[in-house]
Order: C-alpha cells, then structure tokens, then sequence
C-alpha cells in the first residue's frame, strides 16, 4: 500500500473528512461513523490530524518499505481508533512514548520493535505467525497472546497486568527475561 493523508473538505457533501490516498489507488480510508481503516506508511505524513470519529477503526502500520512510528501521536494526532495493527513482511520501530494505558498491537506479520512505554502496560498484544515483537529495553503489556515471535533483544518483557487470561504458543528468543504478573493465566 501506498498511501498517503489527504484532506477533503465537504466531502460527498457532508462533513470534512480526511483520506488515505495516493496515485496509485483510490482514496484507501474513508473515515467516518462506521468502522473505517487507516494504512500507515513510510510515505504518510505523520502529523496530519486524523479523527476516526465513531465505529470500531483500525489504525494499520504496513508497506514496503521499513519505517519509524511515533506513538505518542496516538490519541493526540490519531484520534478514536481502537483497533492498531502491524502488516506486511517490513519491520516498524516505535518511537516517542505513550499515554494510552491500553494501547496494545495485532501484530500480523513483519516485525514490531517497541521499548518502555511504547506499548500500553494494559494493551492487549496479540504476536500472529509469521509475526514478530522485538522488545528493545523493558517493557509491559497487559497481556500477551498469539503463535508468532517474541525477541527480547534488548530487555525484559512483563506481561500479564490486565489480568486476562490468554494462551501464546509462539517462539521466545533472546537474552531478556519474560515475567507474567497479574490473576490470569498464559
């Protein structure tokens, strides 16, 4: 995908509305009252102001090329989405820290690399074959589930603070410790 933020105003004479488009396909993201997706890409201006209004959105981090994605721009610049996803085979780096306690990742494919309060210490991570999650420097999540790859590269993992109970039959690699805290059960 190759997207990039564009915005129209008075769009099918309704509301302004902001869009994901580029030359190569048709406006991609449509956001609106229902449940919308937003592709996220090396290419995309990341402080263009993006509201997903109502619905269940989807936030995607995807393309062809590897990229940095500053998460503090959740909630501020990427406004009411509630779902956040990393695709395709290319690897994404989070920078800048979060507010959002519950922010968490479906990571469906590629690699996620996140540190110390990248990720919500109550988010729900879920690592996807042939998804990976590399953790750079200490980091927790409130819970961890999925059949991919967790590599503590760079520091410990603590899991489990929302206290729900999941199962992860995936891969754990690395130096870095895995801790599970909280009432549920992995």
């Amino acid at each position: 995908y190759y997207y990039d933020v564009a915005y129209i105003a008075n769009y099918s004479g309704s509301d302004d509305g902001y869009f994901l488009q580029s030359s190569l396909a048709t406006p991609g993201c449509s956001v609106g009252g229902g449940d919308d997706a937003c592709f996220i890409d090396n290419t995309t201006n990341q402080t263009t102001p993006v509201d997903a209004l109502g619905g269940n959105d989807t936030l995607q981090l995807t393309g062809a090329t590897n990229f940095n994605f500053d998460v503090s721009t959740i909630g501020s610049v990427y406004t009411n989405f509630e779902v956040f996803q990393k695709a395709d085979t290319i690897t994404v780096t989070l920078t800048g820290t979060t507010s959002e306690s519950t922010l968490g990742f479906d990571i469906q494919n590629g690699t996620l690399i996140a540190g110390t309060n990248q990720l919500g210490s109550l988010g729900r991570v879920n690592v996807f074959t042939p998804g990976t999650l590399e953790v750079s420097s200490s980091l927790t999540v409130g819970s961890l589930a999925g059949t991919g790859t967790i590599d503590l590269v760079g520091g410990a993992l603590l899991a489990g603070g929302d206290n729900t109970s999941t199962t992860f039959s995936g891969s754990l690699v690395g130096a870095g410790d895995f801790q599970k805290q909280g009432t549920g059960t992995l």
